[in-house]
């Protein structure tokens, strides 16, 4: 059984531990700055895996377009910090490894299968987040 610190973190583990039955993976992932915040990730069959870092700016752009076609084609989003010491650790529960490449990184996994959908070396800040969204969505396999 493990112990948390926070009433937070107690309700969130015994809200999705009932859901563990109905998925085939899933993590909590506590994450400490300053404060103690909570961010869950549910992963069943599809999942968006996104390699990110609090100095990126472009991921301050391009994650909430990623959450907004997550929650549209209802997929679980599970965020790497790749600054973060257990960012190995997660990425190898998906069969990948922390890029040395600029973040944001999103992969597609569906079972044993993934995609890489958006490399950051590839961005364009100039461009409209519909575009990247279309993009996006174009993408994903279906």
């Amino acid at each position: 059984m493990a112990i948390f610190k926070t009433d937070l973190l107690k309700s969130v583990f015994k809200a999705f531990t009932a859901l563990r039955a109905k998925v085939t993976l899933w993590s909590l992932v506590a994450i400490a700055a300053g404060l103690i915040v909570a961010r869950v990730s549910i992963a069943a069959d599809k999942t968006l895996v996104v390699f990110t870092a609090g100095w990126c700016a472009n991921c301050r752009d391009v994650i909430p377009v990623i959450e907004d076609v997550a929650r549209e084609q209802g997929l679980a989003v599970v965020m790497v910090d790749v600054d973060k010491q257990d960012a190995p650790k997660l990425a190898k529960t998906y069969n990948l490894a922390v890029p040395s490449l600029e973040p944001p990184q999103v992969y597609y996994i569906m079972g044993t299968q993934k995609t890489l959908l958006f490399d950051g070396r590839n961005y364009n800040p100039a461009q409209p987040a519909s575009k990247l969204k279309s993009q996006l969505l174009q993408q994903l396999p279906r």
